[in-house]
């Protein structure tokens, strides 16, 4: 559409092609209102992702969570992000991710938001971000969320139909304690296999480097979802079946003649779903065993190794 000639109004000139539209001036800011800081809460997240990534975070593709983006939004727009990190406990202790890392993904928060506050000429809001709060109510959503699910609460994850990863440990506690009154070993009797989405992480950077949900989310709970139908179909006589994160899955399985006829069967299924889509993004995923060993406190340090 051609721009009206400034010109043309003060002579009375009109152009019927160019609607006149009546004059809306902007609305006065909110008296008392906090200024925003002049990142945008995408660029906020990239930087917090980027600086847990470098801290040490094991697993990029399962970083990105819902509360993450309800954090960077109330830190751009000068509210309280407490009631995000909150969630983010709950969120974290859900996928498995132990309380350490979790407690120092939040402490990289604090830190990077008093940086950009300081930067900023927003030196009034540093109080707003006290790390030692953000670390204690991340903290208590984690610690709440372990509550629940020893009470028996959401047991298993609505979604897969898995049992959430917190139950591994006391599914593993019973087993060995079964194991020691008949006077076996565990290592014997039992294995975990291990079913995980591969270059789920790569994926998910090739397509958005900031880590947005679309990719990382949406994406891997579909593929999550066909992955449990097949292990259910495959582990059906009374093995466990868990999550150990958000990409990852496990069985404890009886090491009887038929584990390792079965763990084919799986493999063999997973790549026939996986050749069956059309998407060239979807990910391969990877089955393998892995032995138990001697005692629960070495299985446990296990399960956090598997998990990440």
């Amino acid at each position: 559409m051609r721009r009206r000639d400034s010109n043309a109004a003060v002579e009375g000139e009109s152009d019927s092609s160019t609607p006149v539209l009546p004059f809306r001036p902007r609305r006065p800011r909110r008296a008392g209102a906090r200024e925003a800081t002049s990142l945008t809460a995408v660029e906020v997240r990239a930087r917090w992702r980027r600086a847990t990534l470098d801290s040490g975070w094991s697993f990029p593709a399962d970083w990105w969570v819902p509360a993450i983006d309800a954090i960077t939004e109330a830190f751009v727009a000068g509210q309280s992000v407490l009631p995000g990190f909150h969630r983010l406990g709950m969120a974290r202790s859900d996928a498995g991710v132990p309380m350490q890392e979790t407690l120092c993904d939040a402490t990289e928060f604090a830190s990077l938001a008093r940086e950009i506050l300081a930067s900023d000429a927003h030196s009034a809001r540093l109080g707003m971000v006290d790390a030692t709060t953000i670390v204690q109510v991340a903290a208590t959503g984690w610690a709440e969320r372990i509550s629940i699910a020893g009470a028996g609460a959401e047991a298993s994850d609505p979604l897969t139909q898995l049992a959430r990863p917190n139950y591994l440990p006391v599914r593993l506690g019973e087993i060995y304690r079964a194991a020691e009154s008949k006077g076996e070993s565990v290592c014997h009797t039992h294995a975990i296999v291990v079913v995980s989405l591969l270059h789920a992480s790569d994926r998910a950077e090739r397509f958005d480097p900031a880590g947005s949900s679309p990719f990382e989310t949406i994406d891997r709970s579909r593929h999550m979802v066909t992955l449990s139908g097949v292990l259910h179909s495959v582990f059906s006589s009374g093995e466990t079946l868990a999550t150990l994160g958000p990409s990852t899955a496990a069985v404890i399985a009886a090491r009887d003649r038929g584990l390792s006829a079965r763990v084919t069967a799986l493999r063999e299924l997973l790549e026939r779903e996986r050749l069956s889509h059309s998407a060239p993004y979807l990910p391969p995923v990877g089955v393998w065993l892995e032995g138990l060993p001697t005692s629960l406190r070495h299985a446990v340090q296990l399960l956090g190794e598997l998990k990440r």
